[in-house]
């Protein structure tokens, strides 16, 4: 077996073992210590402790070229797994159900390849390893705060994509990745019998309006060439079938590609609250929460990006995802561009999509993996 073929190997098992161990948000221990370890063994210059338990680790070829980073997210879901391998989830309610084990396999196989290939590089390479990459306020501000960023010309990220075929990537152009706000809504009236709502204000009723009249701001007050998405995810409210509840608590989320569509809908989801309220005579309070910022590709490093792996190869420009996470901050201090990798073996669209619990890489796209990180570092 070549040294290639053995790293391969090794990217396939620390992902089963880290995909075996899961851990949430910024409290990824036993995963950090599983990358800080191999990245020493590498003799690479390991910073530990950066951010909230995240660390890089430097490539330096000549001090004197320039430096990109590649980065690697490694928290897990708090989602019970439903599909089963020798390497499922061993902790309850706790799975890689977002790929992220994969992303950190595939960074260290090809830190561990390029060390090898150290005489054939010309820029240095900085590893970038982060938790916690879409709770608030997540990993990355504070990487960035403490240098993570420092003497970088650039920062590449990748993620793995089911929609996509193994072998095949997505590259967007400008944005890559939405803005995901969300919101919290409060709604109170007057409860009492249900025989008698005529006594009460009902704050189901309310809510009912509210919600389906939010829903056309997308549709009638959004230009047809802007993206936007609103979804209500959580209705809390009353004990049981005879009694209409007092008040009522509301969730959901906003997400945006532009800073102007994502201010209108904050006004006006808010000003269609406090509309409703006064009229039904209710009172309620409107609570809206800035997401990470957008995710933007730049325009030259998605081209060059793109020829580099082959336009056959790749969906340029991919659709934007309306997902978020805080890859963008990184993205709005330097010039960035975040791929998305195909790991779906044959039906894409039958594929279980990311934080589903049937959720199921194929492990195939871990060495597409590892050798776009060799490409990118090596250059055309």
């Amino acid at each position: 077996m070549s040294y290639y073929e053995n790293i391969i190997a090794q990217t396939l098992q620390i992902r089963r073992k880290i995909h075996q161990y899961p851990e949430l948000g910024a409290a990824v221990h036993q995963t950090v210590g599983l990358v800080g370890n191999y990245l020493e063994q590498l003799g690479l210059d390991v910073h530990h402790n950066i951010g909230m338990n995240g660390l890089y680790a430097d490539l330096t070829v000549d001090p004197r070229w320039e430096r990109i980073g590649f980065r690697a997210d490694m928290d897990a879901l708090p989602i019970q797994e439903k599909v089963q391998h020798p390497w499922q989830s061993s902790r309850p309610g706790i799975a890689h159900l977002c790929g992220h084990d994969a992303h950190t396999a595939m960074l260290l196989g090809a830190a561990a390849i390029l060390v090898d290939r150290k005489q054939d590089l010309r820029q240095n390479i900085r590893f970038i390893f982060q938790p916690d990459e879409e709770n608030l306020p997540g990993g990355a501000l504070p990487m960035i705060a403490d240098g993570v960023l420092e003497g970088l010309r650039s920062i590449l990220g990748m993620h793995v994509w089911p929609s996509l075929k193994t072998g095949t990537f997505g590259i967007c152009k400008g944005p890559a990745m939405a803005q995901p706000d969300n919101f919290e809504i409060t709604i109170k009236g007057i409860g009492g019998h249900a025989a008698y709502p005529e006594k009460c204000i009902d704050p189901i009723l309310i809510a009912a309006q509210f919600i389906q009249n939010s829903q056309s701001l997308i549709s009638r007050k959004i230009s047809a060439f802007e993206t936007a998405v609103l979804s209500f995810t959580k209705i809390q409210a009353g004990t049981t079938h005879n009694v209409i509840p007092e008040a009522l608590h509301l969730i959901g989320t906003v997400r945006t590609l532009n800073s102007d569509t994502k201010a209108y809908l904050r006004r006006a989801l808010e000003a269609q609250l406090e509309a409703l309220c006064t009229l039904h005579h209710a009172s309620c309070s409107f609570e809206y929460v800035d997401g990470h910022a957008v995710t933007l590709n730049n325009e030259k490093l998605a081209q060059n990006l793109t020829a580099l792996l082959g336009k056959d190869k790749v969906i340029y420009p991919h659709p934007p995802s309306m997902a978020g996470e805080d890859f963008g901050y990184y993205s709005q201090m330097i010039p960035a561009c975040f791929v998305f990798l195909g790991c779906t073996a044959e039906n894409t669209e039958k594929a279980a999509m990311l934080h589903n619990p049937y959720f199921d890489l194929d492990e195939n796209c871990l060495e597409v993996g590892v050798d776009f990180w060799i490409k990118a570092a090596l250059g055309p």
